[in-house]
């Protein structure tokens, strides 16, 4: 069998990489990709698997290192699933001098230009959020998420600067709505 038919678009391939890094950056109004397919491969991939990987992903709100990542990406037909853990990461926001870090997951599911977000949990030593919540059209989001939190008050008045010390922890839900 020749490799080039292993490419063909009537087989759909499996894909394993070990230790993958991968680095982002906010886009800074640099040229705009044409629209079409995020992936721009021409053959199917059937289902995909990233072992002890690592992501690197710069904002203009701040710098996310995430290691021990662990996916897993299937598709059949037009739809899709995604599942990561990282089993350690660090947010360093611009605005603060204070990283957190801990652990985080996501399990999405979705058709073309709407995802359902599954399930969402990011949690450290101070604070666990975990949300649910529906995502279309990434290019213009429109976003639907309903959340869960438990934090240590402290690490919230830490992280906005407040100038009096809090005590206890604090806990509740809530929805947040984004309009493309």
């Amino acid at each position: 069998i020749s490799y080039m038919s292993l490419l063909s678009k009537e087989k759909p391939l499996t894909v394993v990489v070990e230790g993958p890094i991968l680095h982002i950056s906010e886009s800074t109004g640099g040229k705009k990709r044409k629209s079409g397919s995020f992936w721009p491969i021409t053959f199917p991939i059937e289902k995909g698997v990233a072992l002890d990987g690592e992501v690197l992903y710069r904002l203009k709100a701040g710098s996310l290192h995430s290691r021990k990542v662990k996916a897993l990406f299937t598709r059949e037909g037009d739809r899709f699933s995604f599942q990561a853990d990282a089993g350690e990461y660090t947010f360093t926001p611009a605005a603060s001098e204070v990283p957190f870090g801990g652990r985080a997951a996501i399990a999405v599911s979705g058709k073309g230009r709407e995802f359902q977000i599954r399930r969402l949990v990011v949690e450290g030593t101070e604070f666990v959020i975990k949300a649910d919540g529906k995502l279309r059209n990434p290019a213009r989001p429109v976003l639907e998420l309903n959340a869960v939190f438990n934090f240590q008050a402290g690490r919230i008045a830490r992280f906005l600067n407040i100038p009096f010390d809090w005590e206890g922890r604090a806990e509740g839900r809530g929805r947040l709505e984004t309009k493309g």
